[in-house]
């Protein structure tokens, strides 16, 4: 009985989802694509007044399911599946072109979107965006074709006329908790210029907002290590404990932490590095060792030329220690692609400014 129950709650569901597309098909206008065979001469960016964005429920979860641009001539460019019941606008900027947009994303599809306007802020979102990974797609040109991809449900792909800078860290990965703003150098375990493609999301933490304006109370690093070996959180502490930041995941770590223990003494520590950060003392470089897609070693270092290390990892590693410095004048954070929200990954290094 208690397996029928469910199977006829899951089947409700599924029916509820399966309704809102009666009568909806996946719609397209012909805004212009890269593919087609068009004149030559210079790309109309599109005067775009108004974005609705169109919502499906999937049980307790919504996900975009299309997206309606409305031009200064009032006239409507739909893509995707239009849904006039749970539908949510954005209003854009007359004056200048939108240069591309910013997605909040799960495993499962695209729940929120907000435009990035000329001056590379956002208009308002439509849909969630707290507390999910972010990726944005935008380059310094105005937007002139879009290309839309979907399920039979939702959005799932988005992508504009112009390619965006590969080398652009703020194109090529995807964020979490949000993205950092322009103009900041990345530097880290491998390299100064982002993978390819990222698989998971690169989180960040700053000494103050994103411009290091707390360095100067920075007091204490304490490093988190799981399992004997694996790096999986930093802690930053200030004078002033209301700045406190962190990086990945600190513990304690108990049965409900998402890592498996790999050894039969396994155990857990702490490190801790005081930093005098009232007389000036910054970080200056770390060392990464790595086993796998894990951070299996950490060294820190200050500009007294003071530094601490994790403990030894004696189980064999990939390679030698890699040595990051901040490619910019000042270190003002930190980044890692994690494996899983919480787990640090090889991807380690510093964000800094000139």
């Amino acid at each position: 009985m208690a397996n029928r129950q469910r199977v006829w709650g899951l089947a409700k569901r599924l029916q509820a989802t399966l309704t809102q597309l009666d009568g909806v098909s996946c719609q397209r206008s012909a805004l212009g694509t890269w593919f087609e065979t068009m004149p030559d001469g210079p790309d109309q960016n599109m005067p775009e007044a108004e974005m609705s964005v169109s919502f499906v429920d999937t049980a307790a979860v919504s996900f975009i399911s299309g997206f309606n641009m409305i031009d200064e001539h009032e006239r409507s460019h739909a893509l995707g599946y239009q849904h006039g019941n749970a539908m949510l606008r954005i209003s854009l900027p007359l004056d200048e072109p939108i240069q591309g947009w910013e997605l909040a994303i799960d495993l499962s599809g695209i729940k929120g979107i907000a435009a990035v306007q000329s001056d590379g802020k956002l208009t308002s979102w439509a849909g969630e965006s707290a507390g999910l990974p972010r990726w944005r797609l935008k380059e310094a040109q105005g937007v002139s074709a879009v290309k839309a991809e979907f399920d039979t449900l939702k959005l799932v792909s988005i992508s504009r006329d112009r390619l965006p800078n590969q080398e652009n860290w703020l194109n090529n990965c995807i964020w979490y908790p949000e993205e950092p703003k322009e103009g900041l150098l990345f530097n880290g375990s491998r390299g100064d210029k982002p993978r390819p493609k990222y698989n998971y999301p690169v989180t960040t933490v700053f000494f103050g907002e994103s411009d290091g304006r707390y360095l100067s109370q920075l007091s204490e690093i304490v490093v988190w290590v799981f399992d004997i070996c694996h790096v999986v959180g930093v802690e930053f502490h200030f004078t002033d404990s209301s700045y406190n930041r962190q990086l990945g995941y600190v513990g304690p770590f108990d049965e409900n932490y998402p890592a498996r223990r790999n050894f039969s003494d396994s155990h857990d520590s702490t490190v801790s590095f005081t930093i005098d950060g009232p007389s000036g003392e910054q970080l200056s470089s770390i060392e990464v060792q790595t086993k796998g897609t894990y951070v299996v070693g950490l060294k820190i270092r200050s500009n007294l030329d003071r530094s601490i290390q994790t403990p030894d990892y004696t189980y064999g590693t990939d390679k030698g220690w890699v040595t990051v410095h901040g490619k910019g004048s000042q270190i003002i954070g930190m980044f890692a692609s994690l494996v899983r929200i919480h787990v640090a990954s090889k991807s380690f290094g510093f964000v800094s400014m000139h």
